[in-house]
């Protein structure tokens, strides 16, 4: 690959931005390698900095000063993490390259009696372990190891209900949700799980409305920054989404959207869409239908590694098909597989083809309550409100 030149002015620009950037994000801004970046440096005798000195949060040489002194006179690293909004691999590297010893203060063998004593306690108080966190300075995973090795049982999901809240954090807990719209949101903030959250809002604010359905991440976005900001967040979430599925625009329909994913069997058939499904009922008198589940297995290539598949059918021993909806046929990785299909009928007696077709839900309904389409049990309600009840 040709490294890529730059102009006199754009090298100046370079070594200007080299102050402020790294060799990574100069490489990304100026669409080359990084060893091009320390070439245009090295022309121009700018040394490397160290690897450390950048990061997605700026912090200076004073701040790793002042987090060292503040770790060294006992000051948690839970609690440096929070006051100086970093992770815990950036306070690492800071002490390695400070060469600075982590100390193991907060291991339960350096802990004192007092200090056990207290955490019990406030467990036994009703503290939960985001609570315990927050008020000693020690991450949860520590917490629970000191609970367990004393013969303290931990809570599960379904006893966090029995703790009692307070008026004024059921009341942090109400503008929070009014915030996100989103009871799990909120039971992850104060550690709770939903039904408590939404318990303790209900016990001191009976006439407030709480949403029976977990809003979308548009909706919630929305709330929270506004109708134009909110949207815009949604669309580039999505476009992310799509980029990393390589091409496939969004999530795929509902169920109540041509019938993906409902699932179940017919005549000895097991369908996993109403696509499959009315497939089956349109081919089954005037051909001879099998499926390829065990029968054709074929290699295809997923990104950089390969995988095997199923065909949906094969009709009359010779012609495979593939049932997908139009949502489907531009998927890269169903095109992917159809490649990889039409290569493996290549020289065989086989052909393939890719086919949509029209849902038959007369057809369905009828055979549903004559008991002779038995769906999924996952898929009642919406069989119910489709086709009734037999």
């Amino acid at each position: 690959m040709k490294a890529k030149v730059f102009s006199s002015d754009q090298e100046r620009q370079i070594v200007q931005g080299y102050d402020k950037m790294g060799l990574a994000a100069l490489a990304k801004h100026w669409h080359c390698m990084q060893i091009t970046i320390k070439g245009v440096l090295a022309r121009y005798g700018i040394a490397l900095k160290d690897p450390y000195h950048f990061t997605s949060t700026s912090i200076s040489d004073s701040d790793e000063l002042e987090i060292i002194k503040r770790y060294q006179s006992g000051t948690s690293i839970e609690s440096l993490k929070k006051e100086f909004k970093i992770n815990h691999r950036r306070i690492v590297r800071i002490f390695s390259k400070r060469k600075v010893e982590k100390i193991l203060r907060t291991s339960q063998k350096q802990l004192s009696l007092e200090t056990i004593e207290q955490i019990i306690n406030c467990f036994y108080a009703g503290l939960t372990m985001a609570e315990l966190s927050d008020e000693f300075g020690m991450a949860n995973h520590t917490l629970r190891g000191v609970l367990r090795a004393h013969g303290v049982a931990l809570r599960s999901k379904g006893e966090l209900n029995t703790l009692s809240v307070s008026l004024e954090k059921a009341t942090l807990m109400k503008e929070a949700y009014e915030r996100t719209l989103s009871l799990r949101l909120v039971g992850r903030q104060f550690g709770y799980c939903n039904a408590s959250v939404k318990k303790a809002i209900l016990e001191y604010y009976p006439d407030f409305v709480l949403s029976d359905k977990t809003p979308s991440n548009e909706q919630i976005w929305m709330h929270e920054y506004g109708e134009a900001k909110g949207r815009e967040m949604y669309r580039r979430h999505m476009r992310a989404i799509a980029k990393k599925n390589r091409g496939r625009l969004g999530p795929r329909p509902s169920n109540t959207s041509g019938g993906y994913g409902v699932k179940g069997w017919y005549n000895g058939f097991f369908f996993r869409s109403l696509k499959e499904l009315s497939f089956i009922l349109a081919n089954e008198t005037s051909h001879k239908i099998e499926s390829a589940e065990g029968l054709i297995r074929v290699k295809y290539r997923d990104g950089d590694r390969f995988r095997y598949y199923y065909p949906d059918f094969v009709l009359d021993d010779k012609d495979i098909v593939e049932v997908k909806d139009k949502y489907s046929m531009s998927d890269t990785k169903v095109l992917a597989k159809m490649k990889a299909l039409k290569r493996f009928c290549k020289g065989t007696r086989y052909t393939c083809r890719i086919e949509d077709i029209s849902l038959n839900q007369a057809a369905i309904k009828t055979l549903y309550l004559e008991g002779k389409i038995v769906f999924s049990s996952r898929h009642d309600e919406y069989v119910k409100e489709t086709y009734g009840t037999r």
